[in-house]
């Protein structure tokens, strides 16, 4: 597991919740939070794919 920032913060009152992360090495991670009908959560992390970094 890596440590990861959060980039991007969705609104929360527009489904699904999509968070955006970035990883000390240069990955984005995105994190997908739906609430299908407010009895269960439902999580899915996306595939990391690398960020240029500023020189």
């Amino acid at each position: 597991m890596k440590p990861a920032t959060l980039v991007a913060e969705a609104l929360p009152h527009m489904p699904p919740i999509t968070n955006l992360y970035s990883t000390e090495d240069g990955f984005l991670l995105v994190l997908v939070v739906e609430v299908p009908d407010m009895t269960s959560i439902l999580t899915s992390m996306g595939m990391q794919v690398p960020v240029s970094r500023r020189i």
